[in-house]
């Protein structure tokens, strides 16, 4: 006779199977968890480089929309009192702003390029067409072709205006230079008579021009700028350290424009502001860095300022 085992149902695990199941779940556990930390920080590196974008994007926009406004032969580094035109500054090298060397440039003025409103028109008029009337002027006395110029200049007889001429013949040499002296340059502090722009109880359109030399020749078509220059700068050093983990400086970048100073970047660790081979065209490199955290590299972006 043929007996049969009967085969139960287990019904639990044994021991060894509870320790490869509690095995498995920690190793899943932990595979898990570091995916977990990696996707996080590659979303914070990520969030930091996006960051890192936007910031140098909207400064070399900022810089390149104030040198589009400015009188292109006057954007110089400049050193102490020493000025080197950016046209002589080719490399990236020569172009470096530190502590010690600013960015510097001679604006137009906003107010003349926006002019004045007219109501009764409805449009904007111009208070400076640029145009000279040579026939009427003559050395420090400048004639404009354009009658509104009064109703601004009546106004701004306090020095805090100059005019910018393209050539002007200085001893029978032509100059257009900046920042070395009155007698080599082509612009002129515009002063009112008396300190106003009034003859017998009527605005003309004179404009004399204050200067220690006198120019024999002018071109026909001049700029209102603002007579002080406008300065980009690095200040307020900071030391951090970088990712190869040797310490470094950063800076914030500061813009001095009539008399106020504003910051325009931070976390800035180079600047370089140069031309090649073409002065109509200029180049910058900001560099930044994210100084909460120190493993990130400099981040650094170029752009193009075309005259």
């Amino acid at each position: 006779m043929i007996k049969r085992r009967s085969n139960k149902m287990r019904s639990s695990f044994t021991m060894i199977e509870m320790v490869f199941v509690v095995v498995i779940t920690g190793l899943v556990s932990v595979a898990g968890s570091r995916a977990i930390i990696q996707i996080m920080e590659n979303y914070a590196i990520q969030k930091e480089y996006g960051k890192l974008e936007l910031d140098s994007t909207s400064t070399i926009r900022h810089i390149s929309k104030l040198l589009q406004n400015s009188i292109w032969d006057s954007i110089a580094i400049r050193t102490g009192n020493n000025y080197n035109a950016i046209s002589n500054t080719n490399s990236i090298n020569n172009g470096n702003l530190d502590k010690n060397r600013s960015l510097v440039f001679i604006e137009k003025n906003n107010d003349i390029i926006n002019g004045k409103y007219d109501a009764t028109s409805s449009f904007n008029y111009p208070l400076f067409s640029g145009f000279i009337d040579l026939s009427q002027s003559g050395k420090n006395i400048i004639f404009s072709a354009t009658p509104n110029i009064d109703d601004f200049i009546s106004l701004r007889t306090d020095g805090s205006l100059s005019m910018h001429f393209p050539f002007v013949n200085a001893g029978g040499e032509v100059q257009n230079k900046f920042y070395n002296g009155v007698n080599n340059t082509a612009m002129f502090e515009i002063r009112g008579i008396n300190n106003a722009l009034n003859v017998n109880g009527k605005l003309n359109k004179t404009i004399t021009l204050n200067t220690n030399s006198i120019p024999f020749q002018i071109g026909d078509i001049g700029t209102i700028v603002n007579t002080t220059p406008t300065r980009i700068y690095l200040s307020d050093e900071e030391k951090i350290l970088g990712s190869d983990g040797q310490s470094k400086l950063i800076y914030k970048l500061k813009l001095e424009q009539l008399g106020n100073t504003i910051n325009i970047a931070e976390n800035v660790t180079s600047i370089n502001i140069w031309t090649e081979s073409n002065a109509g065209l200029i180049r910058l490199r900001i560099c930044f860095n994210n100084k909460t955290m120190d493993f990130m590299p400099d981040f650094c972006k170029e752009g193009i300022i075309i005259k």
